[in-house]
């Protein structure tokens, strides 16, 4: 699909925490916030494209992963991790500091 795509630890744009609407952008703000401080380099889209935009903008972009987060991610302080390729990889939870 790419001609290029850095390797994680390389790349610019790592990951891009998608909420899946405009209500949940408070808490992948507090995704990106944490995953930050643990060193990455995370963006949150807060534009108010559709999902489906949202995910292939981060790919047309190279982004590594795309983190989306909907209702049941934030009850349960997870993500939806994606790669690159649009595929759907695991979910990963944290425990809040």
């Amino acid at each position: 699909m790419h001609a290029l795509v850095w390797v994680f630890w390389l790349s610019p744009p790592q990951i891009q925490v998608v909420p899946v609407a405009a209500a949940l952008v408070p808490y992948a703000k507090k995704v990106r916030r944490q995953f930050h401080d643990a060193s990455y380099y995370l963006d949150v889209d807060i534009s108010d494209n559709e999902l489906n935009k949202m995910i292939r903008n981060a790919e047309v972009t190279q982004y590594n992963f795309v983190f989306v987060v909907g209702a049941e991610e934030k009850r349960l302080s997870m993500v939806n991790v994606w790669s690159c390729d649009g595929s759907l990889e695991d979910c990963i939870g944290w425990m809040d500091p």
